[in-house]
């Protein structure tokens, strides 16, 4: 989990700190089903870029 929080904590002073929140957690649950960081941090961008999850809430920009 050590990447998808050192990514994190790059993140929190430019983004929004719940945003950088949500994608170290979707990070560190895609790491922990086996994925591994750079495909988790591909997996969670592709999410962000979803209207469907924007629009429901499940994601912010």
């Amino acid at each position: 989990m050590q990447p998808a929080v050192r990514h994190g904590l790059r993140e929190i002073n430019t983004q929004n700190t719940r945003h950088v929140l949500i994608e170290v957690a979707l990070m560190s649950y895609l790491m922990g089903m086996g994925f591994d960081c750079r495909t988790a941090k591909a997996i969670v961008e592709t999410w962000e870029s979803d209207e469907n999850l924007l629009n429901d809430g499940v994601l912010c920009e």
